[in-house]
C-alpha cells in the first residue's frame, strides 16, 4: 500500500456500484402433440444491464443535508431526478462526472467509473457528497483616504475658516491632491486668508494602512484639527490632537476611553469622545514620545485596546477604527530615527516586549515613524492550526535584533514546538530570515524579525494508507418461475453507504496520550479540518433498500444469490509533537449482488420443486 501525505489532498476516482444479476444460459421447452418435452432451444436472450447513481449531498463539517440553491448534473445521464439533497441518474459504463454547487459552498466536481457488467445484471452507484463552506471572513485591502482639517484659533479655541489647506509630499515638494490619498507620510500646510494677522500652520501627518474589507466602497476620511497662531503671539506652545473616526467613512467615532501620554504618562483622558488633545511648550518636546491610548468595544462585544503614535514632528494624527471582530485595534511602537522605544506593552492576549538597542529599517533607509501591529483572527478562523496571525506594518521592516510576542501556553506544553510562517502571495512558508517560536514554562516566544504578515502554526504530520476490504454474504431464495415465458422479479438488496471511524477523533488524541482540554479540542479542529478537506466525514454507515430487477426464465428456479460489499480502509497516522494519533476511515464504495445461483427444472418437473412460485412476477425480500 503507498503512503499518501494527507495535506497534498486526494483527488482519486472510486467506483460506487451496485451489480446485480450473472446471465444464465437456459433451454427452453417445446409441446408436441400436447407432451411437454425438453428439448434444446438455444441461449437465453438476456435483458441490458442497467446502471444507476444514487447520491447524497450533506456539509462536510456538520452532517447536515445540503438545499439551498442546490444545483447537481450528472454527464452523460439520462432519468435524472433531484429531490431535497438527494439524487437519481440512469448512466452508462464509462467515466460519468457529477458536478454539485450550492449557495456558499465550494463547487465540487467528481468522476465515477462506471464498470461494464454482463446483460441480466444490475448496478446502483451510491453517492454521499460533503460539501466545503466557503463562508469565510471577507478579504481586505488598504484604505485610501479624503483628507480635511478643521481649525480652530489657537487662543480661544474657537473655529476658524478663513484658510485654505493644501498637502504636498513629506519632502514638501510636490503638491497632493487631498482626495483619494494613499497611506504614508506628507506635509500638511494651512494657509490663513490674512497671513499678516495669523501665522501659517505646517505640519508632518501619517496616514496609517488601514485594513477594510475588499468590497469597502468609497475612501476613509481624516479630518486632522488645527490650531492657527495670531502672528503677534509668540509660537511657543504646541498642540498635539488626535481625532477617532469610523471606518464605513460616516465620520467621527465615540471611543470608550483615549489617553494622551507623554513617554507613558498620561496627561489627558477623555471619555466617549471622538477627540483628544494636549498642549505642551515647544521648547519642552525634546525627544520624548507622544502617544494616544484607546479603547473600543467591536462588534463581537469585546473591548480592543490600541495605541496610536506621534511621529517625530507630526503633531496631529487621526486613528480609523474598524470594529469588525476579524482584527483587533491597532497598536503602534515608537521608532525614532531607526532606534526602537524598549519596553513591554500588552497587546490583547499577548505581550509585546522589544529590547534595548534595537533598530528598524525599511529597505536599508533607518525607519522614521511608528511601526504597527494588528491581529488577523479571520486568519485563526481559516486554518485551525493558527496558534495567533498578526499584520505587521510597513512592510519590508527589517529588525537588528528580534522583537518578541510573548503568549500563553494554554495547551500544557501539549503540542510542542510552533512553527513561524510568514505569507508569501496567498502561501504560507517558513520564515527564512532568521525569526523562530521558542517555549518557556507555560509561554510561547514569537522571535520576529521582519514584517509583514506572520503567524504561529501547530507542526503536525498526517501519512495514511489505503486498502480495499470486503464482506460476502449468501442470501437464499428457492422460489420458481413455473411459466412457460420469462419474467421479471425484483429483489431487495441491503445497500451500504457512508464512512465509519474506528474511534472518535478526540477519543484517538487521547489514546495518544493527550490530557489536556484545551489542546484535545485545538488539535481535534485541526484533523477535522484536513478531513474535511479530503471530503471524509465520519457519518456512520448508512443502510437502505434497492430493488434490482432480476430476469427468470421459464420453468427455472431462483436458488440464491451472493450480495458482495466493498470498502476503501484509510488507517491515518498523525504526529503532533512526537505523539501518533491512530484511527481508521472506512467508507463504503460498492455494494455488489452477484454468483446468482438458478436451476432450469423443465415444464414437466417444474410444479413439484421449490418453495414458492414466482410465476406471477413480484418483489422478494431474501435478506
Amino acid at each position: 500500500m503507498k503512503k499518501k501525505n494527507f495535506l497534498n489532498g486526494f483527488n482519486a476516482k472510486i467506483a460506487f456500484a451496485i451489480i446485480a444479476l450473472t446471465g444464465v444460459l437456459l433451454t427452453g421447452c417445446y409441446k408436441d402433440d400436447g407432451l411437454d418435452v425438453n428439448n434444446p432451444a438455444g441461449s437465453v436472450v438476456l435483458p441490458d444491464a442497467t446502471y444507476t447513481i444514487n447520491g447524497t449531498v450533506i456539509d462536510g463539517t456538520t452532517g447536515a443535508p445540503v438545499t439551498t440553491d442546490l444545483t447537481v448534473s450528472v454527464n452523460p445521464s439520462t432519468n435524472f431526478s433531484l429531490k431535497t439533497n438527494s439524487f437519481t441518474a440512469t448512466v452508462q459504463p464509462g467515466d460519468v462526472t457529477i458536478t454539485v454547487s450550492a449557495k456558499d459552498y465550494e463547487t465540487i466536481t467528481k468522476v465515477v467509473t462506471i464498470n461494464a457488467i454482463e446483460k441480466g445484471q444490475a448496478a446502483v452507484y451510491t453517492q454521499i457528497i460533503p460539501m466545503v463552506s466557503t463562508v469565510s471572513e471577507p478579504t481586505s485591502k488598504i484604505a485610501k483616504f479624503d483628507v480635511d482639517v478643521e481649525a480652530f484659533l489657537a487662543d480661544t479655541k474657537e473655529p476658524f475658516t478663513a484658510y485654505t489647506a493644501a498637502l504636498y509630499t513629506a519632502d514638501g515638494n510636490t503638491s497632493v491632491a487631498m482626495t483619494d490619498v494613499a497611506a504614508g507620510v506628507y506635509k500638511l500646510v494651512v494657509t490663513p486668508t490674512d497671513t499678516s494677522v495669523y501665522e501659517t500652520y505646517t505640519s508632518i501627518i501619517t496616514l496609517d494602512e488601514v485594513v477594510v474589507p475588499a468590497d469597502f466602497t468609497g475612501n476613509l476620511k481624516r479630518t486632522f484639527v488645527v490650531y492657527i497662531n495670531k502672528v503677534t503671539t509668540p509660537a511657543d506652545m504646541t498642540t498635539f490632537s488626535c481625532t477617532f473616526e469610523s471606518n464605513d467613512g460616516n465620520g467621527a467615532y465615540k471611543v470608550k476611553e483615549a489617553h494622551l501620554t507623554e513617554n507613558g504618562v498620561v496627561k489627558v483622558s477623555g471619555a466617549m469622545t471622538s477627540t483628544i488633545s494636549y498642549e505642551i511648550a515647544t521648547d519642552e518636546i525634546g525627544e520624548n514620545i507622544f502617544a494616544v491610548v484607546y479603547t473600543y468595544i467591536d462588534d463581537s462585544k469585546t473591548e480592543r485596546t490600541g495605541r496610536a503614535i506621534f511621529a517625530p514632528g507630526e503633531t496631529t494624527i487621526s486613528v480609523v477604527i474598524n470594529p469588525s471582530s476579524s482584527y483587533s485595534a491597532v497598536m503602534d511602537f515608537a521608532v525614532i530615527a531607526g532606534k526602537v522605544e524598549a519596553g513591554t506593552e500588552s497587546f490583547e492576549d499577548a505581550s509585546v516586549v522589544i529590547g534595548s538597542g534595537i533598530t528598524a529599517t525599511v529597505n536599508g533607509t533607518d525607519l522614521n515613524k511608528p511601526f504597527s501591529l494588528q491581529r488577523d483572527f479571520a486568519e485563526q478562523k481559516k486554518d485551525a492550526a493558527t496558534i495567533q496571525c498578526y499584520i505587521g506594518t510597513p512592510d519590508n521592516t527589517d529588525f537588528s535584533s528580534p522583537i518578541k510576542i510573548v503568549m500563553n501556553d494554554d495547551y500544557d506544553n501539549e503540542l510542542g514546538a510552533l512553527e513561524l510562517l510568514y505569507k508569501e502571495g496567498t502561501d504560507w512558508v517558513t520564515d527564512a530570515a532568521g525569526g523562530s517560536i521558542t517555549s518557556s514554562g507555560d509561554k510561547y516566544t514569537m522571535n520576529i524579525k521582519h514584517f509583514s504578515e506572520f503567524k504561529a502554526s501547530v507542526s503536525i504530520t498526517v501519512d495514511y494508507t489505503v486498502s480495499t476490504d470486503t464482506d460476502s454474504q449468501t442470501f437464499t431464495v428457492d422460489k420458481l418461475n413455473d411459466s412457460d415465458e420469462q419474467i421479471t422479479v425484483g429483489v431487495n438488496i441491503t445497500t451500504v453507504s457512508g464512512t465509519q471511524f474506528s474511534v472518535s477523533v478526540e477519543d484517538a488524541i487521547k489514546n495518544a496520550g493527550f490530557t489536556n482540554a484545551a489542546a484535545i479540542t485545538k488539535i481535534e479542529s485541526i484533523i477535522n479540518q484536513h478531513l474535511t478537506a479530503m471530503q471524509i466525514h465520519n457519518t456512520g454507515f448508512t443502510y437502505s433498500t434497492e430493488t434490482v430487477n432480476v430476469p427468470v426464465p421459464a420453468y427455472t428456479r431462483f436458488d440464491s444469490y451472493d450480495r458482495v460489499y466493498t470498502y476503501t480502509v484509510r488507517d491515518f497516522k498523525i504526529t503532533i509533537n512526537g505523539k501518533e494519533i491512530s484511527f481508521t476511515a472506512t467508507t463504503a464504495v460498492k455494494t455488489e449482488l452477484t454468483n446468482v445461483q438458478t436451476t432450469y427444472v423443465g415444464h414437466g418437473h417444474g410444479h413439484g420443486h421449490g418453495n414458492g412460485n414466482l410465476a406471477g412476477g413480484g418483489i422478494i425480500d431474501a435478506e
